[in-house]
């Protein structure tokens, strides 16, 4: 079993699970304070305790822990298992700003759902599928990293907030027509580009790869980033050549070899569009700051 937490201050909390279990069901104790939880499962099948409501791949759930008893989830025997959870709870102080947004999250959230509706599933949402991935990889270290992931925490919980309300007035769902194994299959291959932004992408290519039809790949990638598959490799590309700006010595035509491009001009446009200043103005800008 491989897990990685952290305690936030304010109440915020994250953790994040990598197990497989064997011959029965295995149950994982999370949490007994006050507070709001959200689970993302990327893989495996998940339910709380003593509940017949399942948490699917790519599935997420809103637990609301009114009384801080403790939760457990339950693991499916004989199968991987990732997911991920995050929450708020209360502060110790009665008059703290946490302690008052954590009053307008529960008025509008049993404004909405009866007392009784404490573990909400709802469907699959591919829009908070890139949130989840981005949070694993947020730094866990640090005081900005703690800013950035409470940010990041409260960004998702809205996303989700705002997809219950949409369930709950329609009855479509937002997937269209992928199957939880071909967004299996998106998700494999946005981990691929991301780990190797400097291989010669195509969507012949990425279609083989995948046993996706062009159609496919680019509705899952429209549904999930927002982007085209061009587009979403070109953002990969741009965020790394960012990443090794600032982090590196290399000068910019090695960075511009090292993320899958030839020419330097190139680079540099799409580089100043997306940033608003030159990869040559931005490198002197953090290497006079060091």
């Amino acid at each position: 079993m491989g897990n990685s937490k952290m305690e936030l201050s304010n109440g915020y909390y994250y953790q994040e699970f990598i197990i497989k279990t064997e011959q029965q069901n295995l149950e994982v104790y999370i949490t007994d304070t006050e507070g709001f939880y959200l689970i993302y499962c990327w893989t495996g099948s998940i339910s709380l305790s003593k509940s017949v409501k399942v948490i699917e791949a790519f599935q997420s759930a809103i637990i609301f822990n009114k009384k801080g008893k403790k939760l457990i989830l339950e693991l499916k025997k004989n199968s991987e298992h990732k997911f991920c959870i995050i929450g708020f709870g209360k502060s110790s102080s009665e008059n703290s700003m946490q302690n008052k947004f954590f009053a307008r999250f529960e008025e509008f959230y049993l404004s909405h759902f009866s007392d009784s509706s404490s573990f909400y599933v709802g469907p699959p949402y591919l829009k908070l599928l890139e949130k989840m991935n981005g949070l694993s990889q947020i730094s866990k270290s640090g005081f900005a990293g703690e800013l950035i992931m409470q940010g990041a925490i409260l960004q998702i919980f809205g996303f989700k907030m705002e997809h219950m309300m949409e369930s709950l007035s329609r009855d479509t769902s937002e997937n269209g027509s992928l199957s939880r194994a071909e967004i299996h299959a998106l998700n494999a291959i946005f981990e691929h580009i991301r780990n190797h932004p400097e291989m010669d992408f195509s969507i012949d290519g990425l279609s083989k790869k995948t046993g996706l039809s062009a159609s496919k790949l680019q509705e899952g990638f429209k549904k999930i980033h927002g982007r085209t598959v061009i587009d979403y490799i070109r953002h990969v590309r741009l965020e790394r050549s960012l990443e090794l700006l600032k982090t590196t010595d290399m000068n910019i035509s090695e960075i511009v070899y090292s993320i899958g491009l030839t020419s330097r001009s190139y680079f540099s446009k799409i580089f100043k569009s997306k940033y608003k200043f030159s990869p040559k103005v931005l490198q002197e800008r953090y290497r006079t700051a060091i």
